[in-house]
């Protein structure tokens, strides 16, 4: 089932954070990007709003850390991009890729009943392969200041594995070749943006000491396997 703003809204908590916030959530879904976070980051220097989310259903020029290649196949993945404003400075950025990353993991283990683990600072894995990635990018202000943060994420959800290039099928993989079976998309993007919101709001409240010791936790597990 292909991705749908409305579908993703509908299944979304009425009560997260940034719906509070905002008078209404903006998410736009393309059929095709160069980049999601390319095209936050733009909407993020026009102005747009906190909250705002960019989809694509395929990217041409998807990138993780270091301009690494993201593989942006149409059809089966996520791939999302979310305009926040961090009350942070720029040198504290690197907070909410973690922020990223644990909700990618809650949203995992919700959904497809699996064990997902993370690797810093961005990386989600499943039996030992790849999964997902978090990047944020930030715009700064005077000073030290974050203008906007970007937070993007992409996550193999229905990847068939053998449709991965040969170098990366030993490194990579999806969640339905664990579980087993498609995951609807738009369901999955609802329950990540829904855990996003409390932890931001958390987050924003509270500051960064609950998202460093659940993903302190997660880390801890992951090493003790």
């Amino acid at each position: 089932m292909s991705l749908s703003a409305d579908r993703i809204l509908n299944y979304m908590s009425k009560d997260a954070f940034v719906q509070k916030s905002c008078c209404e959530r903006k998410v736009f879904v393309y059929d095709n990007l160069e980049s999601t976070n390319t095209h936050a980051m733009f909407l993020a220097s026009k102005g747009e709003q906190e909250g705002t989310v960019v989809i694509a259903d395929s990217q041409t020029a998807g990138r993780g850390r270091f301009g690494r290649i993201w593989i942006s196949p149409s059809g089966v993945n996520l791939y999302m991009s979310v305009i926040l404003r961090p009350p942070v400075p720029a040198g504290k950025a690197w907070i909410l890729t973690l922020l990223g990353t644990m909700a990618v993991v809650g949203a995992i283990e919700k959904l497809a009943g699996l064990r997902a683990d993370v690797k810093w600072p961005n990386d989600v894995f499943l039996n030992g392969k790849k999964t997902a990635g978090v990047l944020a990018e930030t715009s700064s202000g005077s000073g030290n200041t974050i203008n906007h943060l970007v937070l993007g994420i992409g996550v193999n959800l229905n990847l068939d594995v053998r449709d991965l290039p040969e170098n990366l099928r030993n490194i990579a993989t999806s969640v339905k070749a664990h579980c087993k079976r498609k995951i609807d998309r738009s369901l999955f993007t609802a329950e990540l943006l829904n855990r996003l919101d409390n932890m931001y709001a958390d987050f924003t409240l509270q500051g960064p000491v609950n998202i460093i010791e659940s993903w302190s936790n997660k880390s801890k597990q992951t090493h003790n396997l």
